[in-house]
């Protein structure tokens, strides 16, 4: 079953969230991405919790993303919290940590996964595939948003859907309506901030996108 994902960066601005957050629900959002980023691992800085409680408590589903060069802190930290997916990125991170991870998500009966930038080759994921439940695939350098998406995504997208059939697949960056149905066949979750938060359309692409 396909599901869009409204990134929350995408009311990072918003003084009052909760409104926008009950109106994205009512309009038919189910899923919320929350992105977590340190200013280390990437030039830039967000969430580190907050809204966590109150997003939950509104029925979302929560797929926190960790853009961080510490990942055993942050992934310590957000075990605490009522989350459905947790994902953090592998790049030149050591392979005996990163498996101690994974199974500690496992443990919480949170569904674990890995996310790629969009160099990265997906061969990294092959020594982790029996700890995983998801792979992340970046259709942008990740730090910022508003970034245009990386064409070469969508091939890479048809390799990762073909490979591993029992993984599901997110992809995240640069998603708007010249591309979303493009890629719908090859993804199980499609993340998306300000196209989703700003379009005057919300309940037809959930419609056309959702199964």
């Amino acid at each position: 079953m396909k599901r869009l994902e409204l990134s929350l960066l995408a009311l990072k601005e918003v003084k009052d969230i909760e409104p926008e957050l009950i109106r994205i629900k009512n309009e038919g959002i189910s899923h919320i991405h929350y992105d977590v980023m340190d200013n280390i691992f990437v030039p830039n800085k967000s969430f580190e919790g907050e809204h966590l409680d109150l997003i939950k408590s509104l029925g979302f589903k929560i797929s926190v993303h960790l853009m961080v060069k510490d990942i055993k802190a942050y992934v310590n930290k957000f075990l605490k919290y009522d989350i459905d997916y947790l994902t953090f990125h592998i790049e030149d991170k050591n392979e005996d940590e990163v498996i101690e991870l994974l199974e500690q998500i496992k443990l919480k009966n949170i569904k674990s996964g890995l996310a790629i930038k969009p160099k990265t080759n997906i061969s990294i994921l092959e020594k982790y595939l029996d700890k995983i439940d998801m792979v992340t695939l970046m259709s942008v350098e990740p730090g910022l948003g508003g970034q245009e998406f990386i064409k070469s995504s969508i091939k890479k997208l048809k390799q990762i859907n073909k490979k591993y059939k029992n993984l599901l697949v997110q992809i995240d960056g640069g998603i708007n309506s010249s591309n979303i149905k493009k890629i719908k066949k090859y993804c199980d979750l499609i993340v998306s901030g300000t196209f989703l938060y700003k379009c005057d359309n919300l309940n037809y692409w959930i419609k056309k996108i959702e199964d």
